[in-house]
């Protein structure tokens, strides 16, 4: 990754790569959570785990738009730039959580 405060015209490829990987991942994350959403509320066999899935979703999805949000603001002007990590943080750990306890899930209903 390149430094927050390289221009666009001086990025490298690694960097322009992982910029747009990054961001389509980040905007990827809560719309899976919400398209298996769709499928635990009507299928029986996963209601039990449909309230996991609406929680984390709405927290992944705010977190997903609150860092967003904060890493476009322009440098000079932007007052959380030290905290662009912590909100990275809170974008990613909720779709992390999700991920572990589907995983949990699929393994207990399996047996």
């Amino acid at each position: 990754m390149d430094p927050a405060e390289t221009p666009t015209d001086q990025l490298s490829v690694h960097g322009l790569i992982h910029g747009l990987s990054g961001g389509i991942a980040f905007l990827l994350m809560p719309i899976i959570i919400f398209i298996f959403l769709r499928r635990f509320v009507s299928d029986i066999k996963w209601q039990s785990f449909r309230w996991w899935t609406l929680i984390l979703g709405i927290i992944e999805a705010i977190g997903v738009i609150v860092f967003t949000y904060v890493s476009k603001i322009p440098i000079e002007q932007n007052a959380y730039i030290n905290l662009l990590g912590l909100f990275q943080r809170i974008a990613l750990i909720p779709f992390m959580v999700w991920v572990f306890i589907f995983a949990t899930e699929i393994l207990r209903k399996q047996r």
